[in-house]
């Protein structure tokens, strides 16, 4: 795959178009984001800052123990 003429044509192509996407989606997240904050009033704005500014978690809370391990070797210990 290496040594076939054209694959290097074929990845810069390739990473010409991903780097278009990127830009048409960086311009329309701005393009949005000033759509959005120009519709937004002082009621909206008021509604959303605790999503913004405080440690709201939506989904419950996590506790993330960095030194316990998980018992990952008793299920494969299962699955063999």
């Amino acid at each position: 795959m290496h040594g076939k003429p054209g694959n290097a044509s074929i990845v810069a192509a390739v990473v010409a178009v991903m780097i278009g996407i990127r830009q048409y989606l960086d311009d329309s997240a701005r393009i949005m984001e000033k759509l959005w904050r120009n519709r937004m009033n002082a009621v909206d704005l008021r509604a959303l800052s605790p999503l913004i500014y405080s440690q709201v978690n939506l989904y419950g809370q996590f506790d993330l123990d960095m030194i316990k391990r998980l018992p990952i070797e008793a299920d494969f210990a299962l699955a063999a």
